[in-house]
């Protein structure tokens, strides 16, 4: 869990945690490797806030935790029932073999602040991932060159009632060899809510 840096809660004596916080300025994570966040991996009740790190070539081969049906994946980060909040990040070229190329978050609480993603690589979207009931907001960032050999070219929603936000956000030339070459939702999950404004949609397959 975490190729380079693991984040995870403190138990208290009465059993409550207290969680973690990583802050990262101008950070570089580079070729780094975990079955779960390959470069970063955040747990229960932990932040991480990351302005104008680097994350590049992070990869996540294989499946953490094969007996939970969220799995890990995240080829740069892995967040589960935490916060990450990315100002000006940028993610090129990371690689999960299942679930979000940069980042998979499920349960959690994700903003991103300006920054790109390029060129990552999932089965199941291929820049972010995001499930079980998490709260994802992104402003004015790029996506382009991701792609999915499942769904999501740029980013997967589904499971629970998870929540995208996006504004002014740019998707551009992100693929899919299944559904949404730029955006794709699971089917089984009716309450979805997503809200998109000011974004551009363009070359995606």
């Amino acid at each position: 869990h975490g190729g380079a840096v693991y984040v995870v809660y403190k138990t208290n004596e009465d059993k409550t945690r207290t969680g973690a916080v990583l802050n990262a300025t101008g950070t570089l994570f580079e070729g780094n490797s975990a079955l779960g966040g390959g470069a970063l991996s955040v747990r229960s009740d932990c932040t991480a806030n990351l302005d104008g790190a680097v994350l590049t070539a992070n990869t996540v081969e294989g499946y953490a935790d094969k007996n939970d049906g969220d799995g890990e994946g995240g080829g740069a980060i892995y967040v589960g029932y935490g916060s990450l909040n990315m100002t000006n990040v940028t993610a090129t070229g990371n690689k999960s073999s299942d679930f979000g190329g940069a980042v998979n978050a499920v349960g959690s609480v994700v903003t991103v602040n300006g920054g790109s993603f390029k060129n990552n690589e999932s089965k199941t979207g291929g820049a972010v991932n995001a499930i079980t009931n998490s709260d994802v907001t992104v402003n004015n960032a790029t996506f382009e060159g991701n792609s999915a050999t499942g769904e999501g070219g740029a980013v997967y929603v589904g499971k629970g009632t998870t929540k995208l936000t996006m504004t002014d956000t740019v998707f551009k030339a992100n693929t899919a060899t299944g559904k949404g070459g730029a955006l794709s939702t699971a089917t089984s999950s009716p309450n979805l809510v997503i809200n998109a404004t000011g974004c551009a949609f363009e070359g995606n397959t």
